[in-house]
């Protein structure tokens, strides 16, 4: 396997034990790693098991990521050697049968997630209220676990500006 490539999620909360373990395993199997950051909680906060995870990569060894954003954090939490590559979360391409070509036709923006700004929550709500400004006839459905009290406000604060559209 040397010079191979292993894909691995990091795992969430206790699940980092067994990140570590395949990282571990992984790098002494002379594999190079693509450790791809699914969730934010130990960029949020400093995470000894990141921390240590890390440390076990090298220059050849990749970050995968949602967004420059979360490279900048990432840094911020985790000086460490290793490169970083994008890969968007909800990209999915797909042939619309029919274009939209009337303005006044109603649109649905929705955002499946855990309901954060690292997710995408605050941008799915300014696009929505952009396109309210515009008068276009939009609503916005959101699904997913909301993940703090300050999220949960934005939330309500859009809820009780838009009733009925978010």
């Amino acid at each position: 396997v040397q010079n191979g490539r292993l894909y691995i999620v990091s795992n969430s909360d206790s699940g980092l034990y067994t990140t570590a373990i395949a990282v571990w395993v992984a790098k002494r199997l002379g594999y190079i790693i693509y450790l791809h950051h699914h969730v934010y909680f130990y960029i949020d906060e400093f995470d000894r098991r990141m921390a240590w995870i890390v440390r076990q990569l090298g220059p050849r060894d990749v970050h995968v990521v949602h967004n420059a954003e979360m490279i900048d954090h990432f840094r911020e939490r985790y000086p460490n050697q290793s490169g970083f590559e994008i890969l968007y979360p909800s990209i999915i391409v797909t042939e619309i049968s029919e274009p939209r070509t009337a303005l006044n036709t109603p649109l649905r923006l929705g955002l499946l997630s855990n309901l954060s700004a690292a997710k995408g929550l605050s941008d799915a709500l300014d696009t929505f209220v952009l396109l309210r400004e515009r008068n276009r006839d939009v609503t916005l459905t959101l699904a997913g676990p909301v993940t703090s009290g300050d999220t949960q406000q934005l939330i309500d604060d859009a809820v009780a500006k838009y009733p009925g559209r978010v």
